[in-house]
């Protein structure tokens, strides 16, 4: 015997995708006269939260993390600082992510997600350190070479 309920349920970020059907089944073999209700629900998840809430704004702060690309090498002040807003931006956008979830034991997609996300933004202060040295170690090599050229006399005529 099979009946179809039709009432509308609705969670917050899963709408009933179809129908909500029950199946009242009639186990004889195990115990007589013990039977079982059976119910099937289809969900689909909404997406517009997740998309509002976490994936534009991460892709946008870790596009906002790669602007320490265009700036000098030697601003220091500046990517750092850049830098140091978009990690922690993204740290705090990935616990606030968490604390909506249901605690589970397996990594979660929005975890992965998030976690690549932060790489991104840890890749370009790195990428920022590596420069800043080497921009440094240029600069010093520079100066060396003026003190070499003004204790040695040398004059570049035109």
């Amino acid at each position: 015997m099979e009946s179809n309920i039709y009432c509308v349920v609705s969670l917050d970020c899963f709408p009933v995708f179809s129908n909500i059907y029950s199946e009242v089944m009639y186990f004889y073999f195990l115990v007589p006269g013990f039977s079982c209700l059976e119910t099937t629900i289809q969900l689909r998840r909404s997406i517009g939260y997740y998309m509002t809430e976490l994936f534009v704004p991460n892709i946008l702060i870790v596009a906002l993390s790669w602007v320490t690309f265009w700036l000098h090498p030697l601003a220091v002040p500046g990517r750092v600082s850049l830098g140091a807003v978009t990690v922690l931006t993204m740290s705090s956008q990935g616990s606030a992510s968490s604390l909506n979830a249901p605690k589970v034991s397996y990594v979660k997609a929005v975890d992965a997600w998030t976690l690549f996300q932060i790489i991104f933004v840890f890749a370009a202060m790195v990428e920022f350190s590596v420069v800043n040295v080497l921009a440094r170690k240029k600069k010093d090599m520079m100066d060396v070479r003026i003190i070499y050229l003004y204790n040695n006399n040398v004059c570049f005529q035109n």
